[in-house]
């Protein structure tokens, strides 16, 4: 199956549509709150997954893409569904990430970007 291929490729685990439904929201959320207007601009954040966008061919990142538009999902969703996907022990070791010098780094520039683009807009920090 494509669909498989693809979360495969992207190293995300568990390898689920419902995995690759709060991935498609996800993106879709920081291509809105970012000054970036497609994948190929996501590659270079320094955040878990995205350079694995790279493995993707063409015809994949067109699928993705297309699924992004398609996609509604809050980042709020995006949370409680992660929460019932992922055992919790396992879920430690990704919050563990966000506690190190790099996730701040990366979680403050997607604030930052957000404030300059939504002024006085809503922030909601999602974590895992």
């Amino acid at each position: 199956m494509k669909l498989n291929r693809i979360i495969e490729k992207l190293g995300i685990e568990p390898i689920t549509k419902e995995s690759f439904r709060i991935f498609l929201g996800s993106l879709k959320t920081m291509l809105r709150c970012s000054a970036e207007k497609n994948l190929e601009s996501l590659m270079t954040w320094d955040a878990p997954v995205l350079p694995n966008l790279k493995k993707l061919d063409s015809d994949e990142i067109r699928f993705v893409e297309s699924e992004i538009l398609k996609i509604n999902i809050s980042i709020e969703e995006c949370q409680i569904q992660v929460q019932k996907l992922i055992p919790q022990e396992t879920r430690k070791k990704f919050a563990a990430y966000y506690t190190i010098q790099q996730g701040v780094y990366f979680m403050a520039a997607v604030a930052q970007e957000y404030l300059k683009r939504f002024r006085g807009g809503k922030i909601v920090l999602a974590d895992p």
